[in-house]
């Protein structure tokens, strides 16, 4: 059992320090010579990294942001850990992008890495939730917005195929663990802690 322990531990940090990997900062050096924190509001993420270094440099910089995620569900399932360990491991990446032990604490936002996580455990259920906000954020262009409406509808179109069979594909079915269906609201809560509205000013802001 204490081996077991061992490896749960180690798997939540290893989540955390692969969510830390600065992605777009590493970039930000390599490309431009410039440090990310210090450019316009400081947000280190690919979204901006786009605007700042390219937009082929902010595609990469995104798809390894959604790897971070992946992976550290990925390793966790690999080494057949219990469902709330994976758990913990993806929400461990998404807080190690928000808040990098390699910046000081500072970081992204999050939903890249968020991205990766949920692709992993549920891609149809987050595939349609895209597919049914995509005309709000096309109309709207409110990012934050679209995001928190994702986290709100995956639980209700996870639970909807718990008791309906809708998607019949999905991998974990046909039993959705209740702790897989409330999920991306724990998933939500690192990445509402980095918006806007509601918390401190920092002096670079992230």
């Amino acid at each position: 059992m204490t081996n077991e322990i061992i490896t749960w531990a180690v798997v939540i940090v290893s989540g955390y320090l692969l969510g830390s990997i600065p992605s777009a900062y590493l970039m930000g050096r390599l490309v431009k010579g410039i440090d990310m924190r210090e450019v316009g509001d400081g947000h280190i993420a690919g979204s901006y990294a786009i605007r700042r270094l390219g937009f082929a440099n902010g595609i990469i910089v995104g798809f390894i942001d959604c790897s971070k995620g992946a992976l550290a569900v990925i390793l966790a399932l690999l080494l057949n850990t219990p469902l709330i360990v994976v758990l913990l491991a993806g929400v461990a990446a998404v807080a190690g992008h928000n808040w990098s032990i390699f910046l000081g604490f500072m970081g992204g936002q999050g939903f890249s890495p968020v991205t990766g996580v949920l692709v992993s455990l549920m891609w149809w259920p987050f595939l349609i939730a895209l597919v049914i906000v995509a005309p709000l954020y096309f109309l709207t262009r409110r990012s934050t917005l679209a995001s928190g409406i994702v986290f709100c509808i995956l639980p209700l179109i996870l639970w909807a195929e718990h008791m309906l069979r809708i998607l019949p594909v999905l991998s974990y079915a046909p039993n959705i663990p209740p702790e897989l269906i409330v999920f991306p609201l724990f998933l939500a809560i690192p990445w509402l802690l980095k918006q806007p509205v509601g918390h401190r000013r920092e002096q670079r802001r992230v």
